[in-house]
């Protein structure tokens, strides 16, 4: 759904799914269906969504972006 949403150009929805799965995986919640990838992507396009905003909240986008590497240090994502 975060995946449509963000195509379709929905960022405040999908920032919300988005930043929910975030959550959950740093709550050690996270869904078995999901990979650490999967995870990694969501939290990654939080700052995205922040970037597309308009306008652009690149404050927040920084900091998604600082707490994405942090959180998974090992991902391909940049």
């Amino acid at each position: 759904a975060a995946d449509c949403a963000y195509e379709l150009g929905r960022l405040e929805e999908a920032h919300g799914i988005y930043r929910r799965l975030h959550q959950a995986w740093t709550a050690a919640k996270g869904e078995a269906g999901l990979s650490a990838d999967d995870y990694a992507r969501a939290a990654f396009r939080v700052g995205m969504c922040r970037l597309k905003a308009d306008p652009p909240r690149h404050v927040e986008a920084l900091f998604a972006f600082l707490r994405a590497r942090q959180d998974f240090p090992q991902s391909d994502l940049d």
